[in-house]
């Protein structure tokens, strides 16, 4: 493929239109964005191919919720409500249909590369990519990306990975690196502050979408709570999801405190110090 038309498809990518967001003149939507980096998850040798609504809608959608910044920007408004913080078989056909609506015919009516088909139902860049060129083409196309949705919402600030959703603690051991020099309480809080806990919460959600001691089911209330304290856990633990469930703040604050807590069959133990409280102020 001639040098010029590799120009042409990152200049689409460059150029591509962002509309702003209603209330926030400033910013944009990054829709196009978000479906690019869902085609950029598949690696270097197969991005631009075609991609259906179905197979991006999971990165789609956890892209735009797993943030907090992002999903009060750009996942906000009322059709969308009931979808934000729950990926499930509602939210797949949601999201397709938002996928289908916004970023591919949107991209496709602008742009001479990017194409979405309806008889196919896909979305692909009409290019051909030498094999030589593939890793190359496929960091300038991401780093584009990355930087369009920085600069999508100016005066927000983005982690470095926000565009990974997948749980792992691979940013975790890269942070803790950096807090090697602060104290114990300093570094538990630092890294719970920073580390996957948007991706975190919203997964346990798509397990547990209530507060498994009282059904509280605001999701705005609820908290992922772990099982074995996160400054106690070691490398895998910190957002394995077998290691926590979904509290309300109350019965949050109880299980950290080591007043409530669980044995193997999922039964709640009550601290005698809980319970002995408990009866006193019903006689008062």
């Amino acid at each position: 493929m001639p040098f010029e038309d590799y120009q042409a498809l990152l200049r689409e990518i460059e150029t591509t239109q962002m509309a702003p967001i209603n209330g926030h003149p400033s910013c944009r939507k990054i829709y196009k964005m978000v479906l690019l980096l869902a085609m950029l998850e598949r690696g270097p040798d197969a991005w631009w191919l075609p991609i259906t609504p179905a197979e991006s809608a999971p990165y789609f959608h956890r892209f735009l919720t797993d943030n907090d910044v992002i999903r009060e920007l750009q996942f906000n408004d009322r059709d969308k409500q009931q979808f934000k913080y729950r990926f499930d078989e509602a939210a797949q056909r949601f999201t397709e249909k938002l996928i289908r609506t916004m970023p591919m015919t949107k991209w496709s009516g602008s742009g001479e590369i990017g194409k979405y088909d309806p008889a196919k139902d896909n979305f692909r860049f009409q290019v051909e990519i030498q094999p030589a060129d593939h890793d190359v083409i496929f960091q300038a196309a991401h780093a584009i990306a990355k930087r369009r949705i920085q600069e999508a919402m100016p005066g927000y600030y983005l982690e470095a990975d926000f565009d990974r959703t997948a749980l792992d603690d691979t940013a975790y051991q890269l942070i803790a690196e950096n807090a090697k020099i602060l104290g114990p309480v300093e570094r538990d809080a630092y890294l719970k502050q920073r580390v996957g806990q948007g991706k975190f919460r919203n997964r346990l959600l798509e397990r547990f979408d209530r507060c498994v001691l009282c059904e509280l089911q605001h999701p705005k209330l609820l908290i992922a709570s772990h099982i074995k304290p996160w400054c106690k856990c070691a490398p895998g633990e910190h957002l394995d999801l077998d290691n926590a469930f979904i509290l309300c703040p109350t019965h949050d604050r109880l299980f950290d405190a080591l007043l409530i807590s669980f044995d193997g069959q999922g039964q709640t133990l009550i601290a005698n110090d809980l319970e002995r409280h408990y009866h006193e102020d019903l006689r008062r």
